[in-house]
């Protein structure tokens, strides 16, 4: 069976990682996989190619180049998959415009955040009769699609995020080593882009609730973006420069996060953020703004705590009351690796995948050209 996974990037990111994680975990005695990108070389594209994986770049100029969808439609009838399956938003819209052109049988889209853009939310209800099904990263994500309106529910699937155990890290002295950090000194760590809807600026404010209490405390923010200068700027402001440690752009997570003793992951809004999986696989407790995905991974007191979004003074807590019970840490470490080597590993993502992709493809089978076409009965 071959599928053609469509992508707007293949730089590092969670769904990024997600596809190639899929890409490379698939059976290739069942599945001939090629992936597509909207845009140019990502450094995941290098991954893959490196793993025999083909790439193809679609070079899409801006969000504005309706050419890339006659492009992607020409490579669908070159290559003439069983499958499509696209990840973000500008891949599902190109990828359901360029498919009805080029007649594919099986079209599945992704929602992999709670979009808070309405006009996003908008082009995807519009163009949902395009596809055959929408997977969803999280069921806080499918409810979320659903009080909008913007599929009806027999197309909305919920698939969740797993983790590859074989790449978890037990390494915990790394971070310590080059922080200059002694073992007793607890670490809050927290890893994303920093933008808006990660919500850093709300764990710098908490920082400085905790740090009154826990002058020991050090806090760790992984991740690039627009908002860092801004937020170094907070942290200098508020006497928090010498707790707080910006290290940027990072390949070696699972090394951060064993070197942790919580990660705190304060986001106004998600899917199911990959690095709530990574820390319980990594068997370290975390602090969770109660947003789409989070509460289906993080059990409330057993796994690690949620608190409300936009509410340093309750995550500051959170933290606190985390930092003063290291039996607590180990309890709730433990028992979220065991939740996610139960529920939660990339085979059981791609066994959901692959059952949905032999599902479709015997229903388009059964289908005429007018079926597929109008996207009848393959819901």
């Amino acid at each position: 069976m071959k599928i053609l996974y469509l992508i707007t990037d293949l730089d590092i990111g969670g769904a990024e990682q997600a596809l190639c994680g899929l890409v490379r975990g698939l059976s290739r005695r069942d599945f001939h996989p090629v992936v597509a990108c909207l845009t140019g070389a990502g450094e995941l594209g290098a991954v893959l190619a490196d793993q025999d994986v083909p790439v193809c770049y679609v070079r899409m100029r801006n969000r504005l180049d309706v050419s890339a969808v006659f492009r992607v439609a020409s490579l669908l009838r070159s290559y003439r998959p069983d499958v499509l399956h696209t990840f973000l938003f500008h891949a599902n819209l190109v990828g359901r415009l360029a498919a009805w052109l080029a007649g594919t049988p099986v079209v599945i889209s992704s929602a992999r955040v709670a979009e808070p853009r309405q006009h996003h939310l908008w082009l995807d209800g519009w163009t949902h009769r395009l596809a055959n099904i929408e997977t969803c990263v999280s069921d806080g994500v499918r409810d979320y699609l659903l009080r909008n309106r913007v599929m009806p529910e027999r197309k909305l699937v919920t698939v969740a995020n797993g983790v590859d155990m074989d790449e978890v890290s037990v390494d915990r002295s790394t971070l310590r080593e080059e922080l200059g950090l002694d073992g007793k000194t607890p670490i809050v760590l927290s890893i994303g882009r920093l933008t808006k809807q990660k919500g850093m600026s709300d764990l710098l404010s908490a920082a400085a609730l905790v740090v009154e209490k826990r002058q020991d405390a050090a806090f760790v923010i992984a991740g690039e973006g627009p908002l860092r200068a801004r937020l170094e700027r907070k942290a200098q402001a508020s006497g928090l420069a010498p707790r707080v440690h910006f290290l940027g752009f990072r390949r070696d997570v699972p090394n951060l996060i064993a070197g942790a003793d919580i990660v705190a992951v304060p986001s106004l809004w998600e899917g199911m953020a990959n690095v709530v999986l990574e820390a319980m696989a990594g068997a370290t407790p975390v602090v969770a703004t109660d947003v789409e995905g989070c509460g289906e991974l993080v059990v409330p007191g057993e796994t690690g705590l949620l608190v409300p979004k936009r509410r340093p003074e309750a995550l500051a807590q959170a933290i606190a009351s985390l930092l003063s019970d290291g039996a607590k840490r180990k309890r709730m470490g433990k028992a979220a690796r065991h939740r996610v080597v139960s529920d939660h590993t990339l085979k059981q993502t791609i066994e959901a995948n692959t059952a949905l992709y032999r599902r479709h493809i015997r229903l388009s089978q059964s289908c005429s050209p007018a079926d597929i076409w109008g996207r009848r009965r393959l819901a």
